[in-house]
């Protein structure tokens, strides 16, 4: 691959900086330039305008930035959006989004709680062969059943 040639200027207190880097190379066998390459390819990845990713921070710098809100959150926070009907489509959008998965994994919850009383009844010996033979998700709760017990017994 063809190279090119460029010049940097540090300051003086950045030399232990540049030496630890040159060690680094050393240490992991390439040579300067390639870990200098590397070391900025992660930066302007992790950094670029193409990265669509919000930072961490972006909802209190930008007041526009839309982010689903919380139950407890002051609803006029989002007033700068009352005559966006874009914009509170997308907030119900996504609160709808976050309900419905909300749901699932209750439901999830409360099939797995149910599921793990009725196991409880369960005679050790059944347990047991629930355990070896049963679904992935009861092989798991027997299992955890069958531990409590023999720590109980113990």
């Amino acid at each position: 691959m063809p190279k090119f040639i460029t010049s940097l200027a540090w300051s003086q207190e950045f030399l232990p900086v540049w030496e630890a880097l040159k060690k680094k190379a050393r240490t992991e066998g390439k040579p300067l330039g390639r870990l200098v390459e590397e070391i900025l390819l992660d930066y302007v990845n992790k950094n670029s305008m193409d990265n669509s990713q919000p930072r961490i921070l972006k909802w209190v710098e930008d007041n526009m930035f839309l982010a689903m809100p919380t139950l407890g959150e002051n609803p006029s926070k989002y007033s700068h959006i009352k005559d966006d009907v874009k914009g509170w489509a997308s907030v119900r959008s996504q609160a709808l989004k976050w309900a419905q998965h909300a749901e699932s994994e209750l439901r999830k919850a409360n099939a797995t709680e149910t599921l793990e009383a009725k196991m409880r009844k369960e005679t050790t010996s059944s347990l047991q062969r629930i355990a070896e033979q049963g679904g992935p998700e009861n092989r798991v709760i027997a299992a955890a059943i069958l531990k409590e017990r023999v720590a109980s017994n113990s």
